[in-house]
């Protein structure tokens, strides 16, 4: 959980960890949270689920919003998945953000902003 979020969140909500940590290890096993990550990911890049494999099939316009600190995915990973899955993929990488940033960035005046 705490790999989600970028430095900078994690300073200013430093208090809640603790509350965070605590709610997550009540609402989840070590088994449920495995099932998930084996049946939503694979490196793999054969699997017809591999993240490429699914991204070229999207036929439309796409912008991918990514954290420029992201440890989950990467932005050299995130740049990957559009250089390779077709054109018209834009790439938006938020400085000092980590995976959870389009929760607390957005756009004002065509710009973008830190909104945590």
């Amino acid at each position: 959980m705490l790999t989600c979020h970028g430095p900078a969140f994690l300073t200013k909500y430093e208090n809640k960890i603790p509350e965070w940590v605590d709610f997550v290890h009540k609402a989840n096993t070590v088994e449920g949270i495995l099932s998930i990550v084996e049946k939503s990911q694979t490196l793999d890049v054969q699997n017809p689920m591999h993240t490429l494999k699914l991204a070229k099939q999207v036929v439309a316009p796409t912008l991918l919003l990514g954290g420029a600190e992201d440890r989950g995915a990467s932005a050299l990973e995130i740049e990957r998945l559009a250089a390779e899955a077709g054109e018209g993929w834009e790439v938006i990488l938020f400085e000092g953000a980590n995976h959870n940033c389009v929760f607390r960035h957005r756009w004002r005046g065509g710009r973008r902003w830190c909104g945590f």
